[in-house]
């Protein structure tokens, strides 16, 4: 048999995968079918056939894979092999508990008759052609080999469990890098070994090198934190005497235009500058005149440590660390066009995928309901419960804290206390309500349900899945993203290039009214 044959395949039926490299593998019979296993693990499991004796076929013996086999006839095949294994077992420890001095001596007596028997046999057989030169073959394809070389690593307390067993392909890599090899009394694998040492080498002095000036830029970097926040002092303090400068400068020159009786302008170095009113991306906040941090902080361990793992909450406008969200995140959420991240907190109280995790209970008369004391949404109202409370306006109201029913004093009186960001979850309660009431599509205006209707995050209008542009067959929010129309992506843009060319077009009579001073 040729040598190229063993470990070349995969054993598909073999409980360990170290062994499923070892020996030679069949193919299944049926056409066009890649499934390998053992001739022996093919036994096991019920998988091999004869033909019947009538038939006249040049291979009798064929084995089929699990997928191709008759599930009867394999299942009484592997019933009667397991039947056989454990009767040969009981019955030879049996045989060596009863056994006689007598008897053993007779048996004995008869094996040795059949070794003579056997001897002469072989003495008179032609013997195989053995090729003149032994070629070698990998160390992995020989199931002994594999036993002994676990025994050896069991008696030297090394933990074979720890090390996966690698069933890649062993051809070259596309950057001249060789893969993994399987171990073997080869040339190519002595090259590979003393490779992969050298680069072993290469790679702890590098790892050395990068951690030593990883540990000069930290350094660094908490010098560099001190003076920042020197600096930033500095600047508020400057900030805040630049401020009454100009208030002083502001009375002057209200009182020179009461001296003069005329109302004189105001120059532009006097005059307060005006706050950009915040796009529909941003939040909708009024913007304050601090400049926008460099050194952003992580809303739940409040460090600014590992500033490129920190991740913007595109709802609470807060940043997190990869692995201090719950649960933790490997990589950066992939944002899209109409698509923005939100964490967990902010998802708990905004994804409608959360209302089947409700816990239910149900009423004396069958319905079932919420245990959270929230405002019914339309699929949860009883049959005997007026209709008004679904039609309370939600689109255009936007208040702070939790609505309560039919309590419009508690609401108000909410409305005045100011929440803490732990608290900010109430605030958010109102999407799912307001999901709740999707019945008309702003496209086409027809009807439709939770079903096959999204609600936009801003504009709080509802789209059927083929109304949008592309049409989709499915909702488009995913579970921990908001999503906005068409519409509202646009309107959001244009507002942006509108803002830029405000402020070029302030920018420009700055520099005018600066050039006749000159």
């Amino acid at each position: 048999m040729n040598y190229s044959k063993y470990g070349a395949k995969e054993c598909s039926f073999c409980e360990d995968p170290r062994f499923a490299r070892t020996g030679v593998c069949i193919s299944c019979d049926a056409g066009m079918c890649r499934a390998y296993f053992h001739v022996t693990c093919a036994q096991k499991e019920g998988l091999l056939s004869e033909a019947a004796a009538e038939e006249d076929i040049a291979d009798p013996f064929f084995a089929y894979c699990k997928q191709h086999a008759d599930r009867l006839d394999r299942k009484w095949k592997r019933k009667n092999y397991l039947a056989l294994q454990s009767y040969c077992k009981m019955s030879l420890q049996e045989r060596e508990k009863q056994l006689s001095p007598e008897a053993q001596a007779r048996i004995n007596a008869r094996l040795q008759q059949y070794r003579a028997k056997a001897e002469l046999a072989r003495s008179t057989r032609p013997q195989a052609w053995v090729p003149r030169e032994k070629l070698p073959r990998p160390l992995t394809s020989s199931a002994s080999a594999i036993r002994k070389l676990m025994r050896k690593a069991e008696l030297m307390g090394i933990s074979t469990d720890i090390f996966p067993v690698d069933n890649s392909d062993t051809s070259s890599s596309v950057d001249g890098r060789r893969k993994h090899k399987q171990p073997a009394l080869t040339a190519d694998f002595v090259n590979y070994y003393f490779e992969r040492n050298m680069r072993m080498i290469q790679i702890q002095e590098n790892m050395a090198e990068q951690k030593n000036i990883k540990d000069k830029l930290e350094n660094e970097q908490e010098k560099l934190h001190v003076e920042y926040n020197k600096l930033c002092e500095s600047l508020e303090e400057l900030q805040n005497l630049n401020g009454k400068l100009r208030s002083e400068g502001q009375g002057i020159w209200a009182l020179l235009g009461r001296i003069t009786g005329q109302k004189l302008n105001i120059p532009a170095i006097l005059r307060a500058p005006k706050e950009r009113k915040p796009s529909k991306k941003e939040g909708g906040t009024q913007k304050t005149s601090v400049l926008p941090a460099i050194l952003y902080s992580c809303g739940i361990c409040k460090k600014n440590h590992d500033q490129h793992l920190l991740l913007l909450c595109d709802t609470c406008k807060l940043h997190y660390h990869l692995g201090c969200l719950d649960p933790p995140l490997t990589r950066m959420p992939r944002k899209t066009k109409n698509s923005y991240w939100q964490c967990s907190e902010c998802d708990q109280a905004g994804s409608s995928d959360m209302e089947a995790d409700m816990a239910m209970e149900t009423l004396p008369d069958g319905t079932k309901r919420s245990r959270r004391q929230i405002k019914e949404p339309v699929k949860f109202v009883p049959q005997d419960m007026p209709p008004e409370p679904k039609k309370i306006p939600i689109r255009n109201t936007r208040t702070r804290g939790r609505k309560r029913s039919f309590i419009p004093d508690e609401e108000k009186h909410e409305e005045r206390v100011p929440r803490e960001r732990r608290q900010r979850q109430s605030v958010l309660q109102k999407k799912p309500k307001a999901e709740d009431l999707r019945t008309e599509c702003a496209t086409c205006k027809g009807t439709g349900d939770n079903e096959n209707l999204v609600r936009c995050d801003e504009c709080r209008l509802c789209y059927h899945f083929g109304c949008l542009d592309p049409p989709l067959k499915k909702s488009p929010k995913q579970t921990g993203y908001g999503w906005i129309c068409q519409e509202c992506d646009s309107s959001s843009s244009k507002e942006d290039e509108n803002e830029a060319e405000r402020k070029y077009i302030s920018q420009e009579l700055s520099m005018e009214q600066k050039n006749p001073k000159k």
